[in-house]
């Protein structure tokens, strides 16, 4: 909906914040605008000295400023971090509604440091960022058929490059160790979507979607080292075609029934998924609800977990496109439960069943 006109700046011990709320062109356009920028390596708080100890517990960082046996010193220890948000909705016409929104957010963490006893020089460079964007078109064709379209974008980037410099007595026993790891992703899509109102209680939703998405990896354990590549891929691509179908039933607020199919075929298998999908309630008494459901869900792109911890001692996950090596996930999910409530309270309960299928990790064996 269109806002109305606000605006706001401020700035706490982590980071300066303002957004701005304003509509535009009579009442028929509406912008939203939101951004952040960290102040964490222009002065350190003590509300930033808290949070690093929490965050970086059991890692190199922490581990070197706490333990007097592995102390570091000349510790350089810069992180920021700055976001957006920007989202635009207009009016077209009564039954016609663009809205285009668009996020930006980037992380980053440069560390050097020395260890005085065993002589050697630490350096590690860590850099998230995410981007994207979704324009959706939201149509009444007339009062039983609602049109839902978006075209959507987002791209992931993560890099990290460390490097352990060791002094010895002895030249020759010197030793340099540098660690890369790379993961860029990109997604570029379209979905359509149609819901249509059988009757006063029944209605049918169906659609297609498209989505493409490319992934570039690469880690290295020491650069030192020829042809020392763990993990190297070029640019893998996989295209997803998805055509979905689903019917709802409401009986009042008593019961419903959500029952659908969804069909995907990654172009990385050369083959199609089938997906059956279920959720159902029943409203046995004024305060108590039961509710089971199961689904079937297949992704052609997954993470790597990675848990040699060469570098800075944070867990790498990597996204990856399946392949001969790495499988297409599955996951199997049945679950039961109730609702109860009573006066204000609402106490869920769920007991479940997930099976999944094509986890991928990397350990030393794979070295």
């Amino acid at each position: 909906d269109v806002p109305e006109f606000e605006a706001g700046f401020g700035v706490n011990l982590t980071h300066s914040d303002a957004f701005l709320k304003t509509p535009l062109f009579n009442n028929k356009v509406g912008l939203v605008f939101s951004a952040r920028r960290s102040i964490t390596d222009w002065v350190e708080t003590i509300t930033y000295k808290n949070f690093s100890e929490s965050v970086f517990q059991n890692t190199r960082i922490l581990d070197g400023l706490n333990d007097e046996t592995n102390r570091q010193i000349n510790v350089n220890n810069d992180f920021y971090f700055k976001d957006y948000n920007l989202k635009i909705v207009a009016d077209i016409t009564p039954s016609d509604k663009i809205s285009f929104s668009n996020l930006y957010n980037k992380n980053q963490l440069n560390y050097t440091s020395e260890n005085q006893r065993f002589r050697e020089r630490l350096a590690d460079n860590i850099g998230y960022q995410n981007k994207g964007f979704r324009v959706d078109w939201k149509k009444n064709w007339n009062s039983n058929i609602l049109q839902n379209f978006d075209v959507h974008s987002s791209e992931y980037q993560f890099d990290y490059d460390g490097k352990r410099v060791k002094t010895r007595n002895n030249a020759s026993d010197n030793e340099t160790q540098e660690f890369l790891i790379k993961n860029h992703a990109k997604k570029r899509g379209a979905k359509l979507k149609l819901t249509y109102k059988l009757t006063k209680k029944r209605q049918l939703n169906m659609g297609y979607q498209f989505s493409k998405t490319e992934i570039f990896y690469l880690f290295q354990h020491n650069l030192n080292i020829p042809d020392n590549n763990l993990l190297s891929n070029q640019n893998s691509t996989n295209t997803t075609q998805a055509i979905f179908s689903e019917i709802k039933y409401q009986h009042s607020t008593k019961s419903y029934l959500s029952l659908g199919l969804r069909a995907n075929r990654f172009s990385a298998a050369n083959e199609w998924f089938f997906e059956p999908r279920l959720f159902a309630s029943s409203k046995i008494s004024e305060s108590v609800t039961l509710k089971t459901s199961g689904e079937i869900k297949n992704q052609a792109v997954s993470q790597i977990i990675e848990y040699r911890n060469n570098g800075i001692g944070l867990e790498n996950n990597i996204w990856a496109v399946a392949n001969s090596e790495i499988p297409i996930l599955n996951s199997k999910q049945l679950s039961v439960g109730f609702l109860y409530q009573k006066k204000g309270w609402n106490l869920d309960v769920d007991f479940y069943q997930k099976k999944i299928k094509g986890l991928t990790l990397m350990t030393d064996d794979l070295a």
